[in-house]
């Protein structure tokens, strides 16, 4: 699993804190995707928490 919040690898779970910034701040989903590319993967499933 690789995150968009660092673009780097992760292991579930992640904390509440990671959410968080993953919900409020800017992430690097661009990164994250272009690093996915690079180590040849090509099918890609979005994961988020549904904000309410």
């Amino acid at each position: 699993m690789l995150s968009t919040v660092d673009a780097d690898w992760t292991a579930p779970p992640r904390s509440a804190r990671s959410t968080g910034t993953a919900t409020s701040d800017t992430v690097r989903f661009r990164d994250a995707v272009q690093r996915l590319l690079d180590a040849g993967h090509w099918t890609f499933v979005e994961v988020s928490p549904h904000p309410r």
